[in-house]
C-alpha cells in the first residue's frame, strides 16, 4: 500500500528563478505531507507494535454451565457440547483464568460476559467411585447412577460474598444431591483457545494472502447479526489493523480454494463478537469507508461444515490530490 500525492505545477519559461521557486514549492509540499500524514514506515511500525501487543495476550480456556437443567447423575458426562467435557472442579477452580462461553452457557440478568451464580451444577471430583454424602467425594458412582439413594457433588459460584459458608472451595459453594435429581452440568473446553479465535486472533495485513483450515477447531460463533445463515461450523478469526495513516479504507476479504462451504465476515473495530458484524458473503465481503482501528475477519463454516481455504485481504484508500498552479507574472 503506497500513498500517492499528485501536484501540478505550471510556470512560464521567462525566468530560471521561477523554476527554482517551483522546486522549492514541491519540496515544501512534500515535507508538509510527511508532517501531516506520517510515512509508510511509521505506519508499518505502528501495525507491528499493535500486533505484538495483541499477540502477547495469553489464550484462555472456555467453560460454561449448561442452560438445560435436565441431566441426572448418569447423564452428566454426556451433557456438554462438542469440544467440551464435564469439568472437574480442579479445571475450573479459578474462573478468572478462564473465559465463559455465553453462547452455550446459562446466564442471569447481571451475568454480563460471565457465569451465573445461582445454580448448582454437577461437577467431577477427582475421587474414587462414591455414592456417599461428602462433597468432593460423592460422584454418582463415577456418574453412572441415577439412583435416589446415591449422591453426586454439585457446585455453584457464591451468591452471598460475605458468607464464609458459601465459599467452601476458593469461590465455590459446594454441596451434594441425589443422583436421581436433575441439574445443569459444568463443562470445560477440551483444549485452550489457540491462534485464530476472538481471544487470540491471527494477525493479517492488507495485501496478504494466507491458507488455513477450520477442521478440528471449535465453534465459538454460531451466528452473526448481519447474516441469516447458520454458521455452526468451526471458525478462524483474523485481526486486521488499519492505521490512521491512510484512512478511510475500503477493505475486501476474499475466499478461494474452498474444500467446503465456508463463509467470510468482516467485524467492526468495536469488538470480536456476533453483534459487530459489518458485512458477509460466501466468497468475497467488502466494507467501505473504514476508519482506523482493529477489525476482525472470520472464516466460518456454514451449517457445521469444516475444511480448508485461502484468504486474501485487499485494502484501498483515497488518493490525495493537491493541484498547484504557479503563474509567472511580468
Amino acid at each position: 500500500m503506497i500513498a500517492k500525492v499528485s501536484v501540478r505545477v505550471r510556470y512560464g519559461p521567462r525566468s530560471g528563478v521561477m523554476a527554482l521557486l517551483a522546486v522549492a514549492v514541491l519540496v515544501t509540499a512534500f515535507l508538509g505531507y510527511l508532517v501531516l500524514r506520517p510515512g509508510r514506515a511509521a505506519a508499518d511500525a505502528q501495525v507491528l507494535e499493535m500486533q505484538t501487543v495483541q499477540s502477547s495476550y495469553a489464550p484462555l480456556r472456555q467453560y460454561y454451565l449448561t442452560s438445560s437443567y435436565a441431566y441426572n447423575g448418569s447423564q452428566a458426562t454426556s451433557a456438554c457440547a462438542a469440544g467440551y467435557h464435564m469439568a472437574s472442579l480442579w479445571e475450573i477452580l479459578d474462573p478468572s483464568n478462564l473465559r465463559y462461553n455465553t453462547s452455550l452457557g446459562d446466564s442471569r440478568a447481571d451475568s454480563g460476559m460471565g457465569p451465573p451464580t445461582v445454580s448448582f451444577g454437577w461437577v467431577r471430583t477427582g475421587h474414587n467411585n462414591d455414592t456417599g454424602t461428602a462433597p468432593g467425594q460423592a460422584n454418582c458412582n463415577t456418574w453412572s447412577s441415577a439412583s435416589g439413594v446415591h449422591n453426586g457433588t454439585t457446585v455453584r459460584l457464591a451468591t452471598d460474598w460475605s458468607a464464609a459458608d458459601q465459599q467452601d472451595m476458593f469461590v465455590w459453594d459446594v454441596g451434594v444431591r441425589a443422583c436421581s435429581d436433575t441439574a445443569p452440568v459444568w463443562c470445560v473446553a477440551d483444549k485452550v483457545d489457540g491462534p485464530g479465535t476472538c481471544a487470540i486472533p491471527q494477525p493479517i495485513t492488507c495485501g496478504q494472502q494466507v491458507s488455513g483450515y477450520t477442521t478440528g477447531l471449535a465453534s465459538h460463533i454460531d451466528w452473526y447479526k448481519c447474516s441469516p445463515w447458520d454458521e455452526s461450523g468451526p471458525e478462524v478469526v483474523y485481526s486486521l489493523i488499519l492505521p490512521d495513516t491512510f484512512a478511510p479504507y475500503d477493505v475486501t476479504a476474499t475466499l478461494s480454494d474452498l474444500s467446503v462451504d465456508l463463509d467470510v465476515f468482516i467485524l467492526h473495530a468495536g469488538g470480536c463478537y456476533q453483534g459487530q458484524c459489518l458485512v458477509y458473503d460466501n466468497l468475497s465481503a467488502s466494507a467501505s469507508g473504514l476508519s482506523a482501528g482493529t477489525y476482525y475477519i472470520a472464516v466460518d463454516g456454514y451449517a457445521g461444515v469444516a475444511g480448508s481455504y485461502t484468504l486474501s485481504v485487499d485494502c484501498n484508500y483515497r488518493e490525495i490530490y493537491a493541484p498547484l498552479v504557479l503563474r509567472d507574472y511580468p
